[in-house]
């Protein structure tokens, strides 16, 4: 029920109710202060801004343990050609999933508390992503992927609470190895070209990973459109 909007002092976006006269209110005080001190020159703001809080550690840690169980639960239980196909199917799905999970954190309702504020710090993270995208390769790979291992864990808690499929494993596998690489491939289509490794450019150019052309429409406002950040394939579907 909210729509994105400009700020009158500058880019940030504001939550706005549909035809309301007042005024729009900045979402994020604390971090709209970070963007009018980059833009003033506060050298002291970086791209250690959207560095994650001390909880995302114990998912990193979460991940790296549920990750090791399930590699040794797999490789003594399913069939290698399972574990070599698994990705293949899943890579696509994961292109696909990623659309509206990025839909939902570039809302700016998203960013402004209330019951849903899990959301708020990932939401952040990307809406300050749109004032900046140099941001996601100036940090770090290990900040920029780190958000992503809760993901992990949660899937992993959801599998033992609801089933206990015999391939949960194999599947745990891939998907925690390909959210990483979905983690990448937006921070690599927005590298510089000299930045990009070489195997990378390759994999882009075969279009296995979303490249920077296709990824920068959408950052062209209103940011509204191809929102699917692994390899782009389902974009075509996700725009409709």
């Amino acid at each position: 029920t909210r729509r994105r909007a400009q700020s009158p002092a500058g880019p940030y976006p504001v939550s706005v109710l549909p035809g309301s006269a007042t005024r729009p209110q900045i979402v994020n005080t604390k971090e709209s202060q970070i963007a009018n001190a980059k833009e003033s020159g506060d050298a002291r703001i970086d791209a250690r801004t959207l560095r994650n809080s001390w909880a995302a550690k114990y998912f990193v840690l979460g991940a790296t343990l549920i990750t090791v169980h399930s590699v040794r639960e797999a490789v003594r239980t399913t069939p290698v050609y399972v574990l070599l196909l698994t990705p293949l199917l899943l890579w696509p799905y994961v292109d696909l999933i990623s659309g509206p999970f990025h839909i939902t954190l570039d809302n700016a309702y998203f960013a402004d508390g209330g019951w849903y504020g899990a959301f708020r710090a990932p939401a952040i993270g990307f809406q300050e992503h749109h004032r900046d995208p140099t941001l996601i390769y100036r940090m770090s790979a290990y900040d920029h992927v780190k958000p992503i291992t809760s993901t992990i864990c949660l899937n992993w808690a959801a599998a033992q609470l609801f089933h206990r499929h015999p391939l949960h494993h194999c599947y745990q596998i891939w998907l925690g190895a390909l959210l990483v690489l979905l983690q990448l491939a937006h921070r690599w289509a927005h590298m510089p070209r000299r930045m990009i490794p070489p195997a990378v450019a390759r994999l882009q150019s075969w279009r296995l990973l979303v490249t920077p052309a296709e990824h920068l429409r959408h950052h062209h406002a209103p940011y509204e459109i191809d929102f699917a950040i692994a390899t782009g394939w389902t974009n075509s579907i996700l725009n409709r």
